[in-house]
């Protein structure tokens, strides 16, 4: 489980390298922050990626772990209130890996096509 300092502390040293690629990284950033549940949405998706990872160590799917967060709140499985955007795809699989060395390599991301030349 993560505290929101060590989160917060990864999201502004790395900001920078964490969301290149992406269009508006520091408004990822900031609109991350603004989320009421954000932590419980961070640690519930590591929680998720764990089991899937016993299952597929290779790779992991961010939207699998999503639909199943989702699915999990709506048969009350998990408690509180739990609301997941699809912002969070890409903030999640390039955050986690940073927290968790334990999912280095393990979602995909994309970048830019302008990056991919």
């Amino acid at each position: 489980m993560f505290l929101e300092t060590d989160v917060k502390k990864v999201l502004f040293d790395n900001k920078d390298t964490l969301f290149q690629g992406l269009t508006n990284g520091d408004e990822h950033v900031k609109w991350l922050m603004t989320q009421p549940h954000y932590m419980d949405i961070i640690n519930g998706f590591v929680d998720a990626a764990y089991i899937l990872k016993k299952s597929n160590p290779e790779h992991g799917s961010v939207s699998l772990i999503i639909e199943f967060l989702r699915w999990q709140t709506a048969v009350g499985e998990r408690e509180g209130v739990f609301k997941i955007n699809n912002r969070y795809k890409s903030i999640l699989s390039r955050l986690i890996p940073v927290l968790d060395p334990n999912f280095k390599d393990y979602f995909v991301t994309r970048q830019k096509p302008s990056e991919n030349v």
